[in-house]
Order: structure tokens, then C-alpha cells, then sequence
């Protein structure tokens, strides 16, 4: 059961936090929404590597541990941070949000790929956008900025087990109980994945993929 009072407060904290953050564009796409790192086992959660064009994260965690494990942990602690920081939580931002299932990653990089490094390989978005977690379904919500929407379509389309979706499509229900039949999905640059494109823009992408 998701608090709707929690929930709309940590949305516009989280908006408010990312507003002021993605202007600086001097960041990659893998670290400019990754400027909360908290400390895991003494070290900084969050490293990045440059492989090609791309910057991608890494995550520092002994092999024997599970990701999974600390995206709860990581999660109250960005949110502390996020509320020491915002001074005010008031902000005109336009957006989406992503919801993710994030027990469920294979981590095969397709969505890390052509998110060009703002989803991780662990199908996370970066930390943060996160504002909301569902722990008994294992869900993580993230609002994601108007100028990423793009990207972050492409790393749904290509996930292959389907755990990266907007909640204005597939968690609509769960949406409309917490904004009504206002969207706050406005005026967003580009051809967004929508309920009713979503699928078959799915189709043609593993269709392409069994051409080559």
C-alpha cells in the first residue's frame, strides 16, 4: 500500500533535488544524477569508468554480495540527504516516472547501453531520482527529468524482462489513485512510449534484433 501524503513529498523533494542538478552540464549522464554517494563497507557506493564513448557506474561491492541487498539502505540514505540539502520542495519541473523491479536485473547491459549510461547495469536509475520505495513488491520509484525521458524510453523498450515501465502506463491505476486524472506528465519533448505504442515499438525492436 503505497502513502500518498509520503509519496507526493518525496516526489517533490526529489524534483526540486534534480532540477538544480542537471545543470551542470559538464557531468556525463552516468554521474550527473549520481551526486549522492553514500558510504557501503567504508568506501563510496558509485564509481565510474569510461568505456568508449560511454561513462558508465560501477558499484563497489565485494563479489560475494547482492546489489539488491542495499538499494533499501541506499535509499533511506539518499532521501536524509536529499531532506538536509532542499530547502524548499516547490518546483515547475515536468517529468516522468520510472518504476523498477529491483530484485529482478539480469544484468546483461542492454538498458545501461542505450540509456547511455543513466540506467545502470543493475537496471537502476540513478540514485537521485529515486523518491519513493514499495518493499513488500519490491518497487522503486524515480522521477525522471523531461530531458532524459528519451533515453530512459529506449531502456524500456530494450529490457528483456520487462522491469523498467512508467507508472502512468502500466501501474495506471495506482497513478490515477494518487493524481486523479491530472497527469503530471506534461509538455515533455519527443514521441514518448504511451500505453498504447509501447508494445509494439517492443515487437519491432526484438524483430530488428532477429534481422541482423
Amino acid at each position: 500500500m503505497v502513502n500518498k501524503i509520503e509519496f507526493l513529498e518525496n516526489l517533490k523533494l526529489t524534483q526540486s533535488y534534480c532540477e538544480e542538478k542537471i545543470e551542470d552540464t559538464s557531468k556525463s549522464l552516468a554521474s550527473i544524477l549520481r551526486t549522492i554517494n553514500p558510504l557501503i563497507n567504508g568506501k563510496q557506493i558509485f564509481d565510474y569508468e569510461k568505456i568508449g564513448y560511454l561513462t558508465l557506474t560501477k558499484w563497489n561491492l565485494p563479489e560475494e554480495e547482492y546489489y539488491a541487498d542495499k538499494v533499501i539502505d541506499l535509499f533511506n540514505k539518499q532521501l536524509l540527504e536529499k531532506k538536509q540539502i532542499v530547502k524548499t520542495s516547490e518546483t515547475k519541473s515536468n517529468g516522468r516516472i520510472l518504476v523498477s523491479e529491483y530484485q529482478c536485473s539480469i544484468t546483461d547491459g542492454a538498458s545501461e547501453d542505450v540509456a547511455q549510461g543513466m540506467i545502470d547495469i543493475y537496471d537502476l536509475s540513478p540514485i537521485d531520482t529515486w523518491f519513493y520505495i514499495d518493499n513488500k513488491n519490491n518497487l522503486l520509484f524515480s522521477w525522471i527529468p523531461e530531458k532524459y525521458i528519451s533515453l530512459i524510453d529506449q531502456a524500456v523498450l530494450v529490457n528483456c524482462v520487462e522491469i523498467l515501465n512508467w507508472m502512468d502506463t502500466e501501474y495506471k491505476e495506482l497513478y490515477l489513485s494518487i493524481f486523479g486524472q491530472e497527469s503530471i506528465v506534461q509538455n515533455f519533448v519527443g514521441s514518448s512510449l504511451t500505453n498504447q505504442n509501447v508494445k509494439e515499438k517492443k515487437r519491432n525492436w526484438f524483430w530488428e534484433i532477429f534481422k541482423k
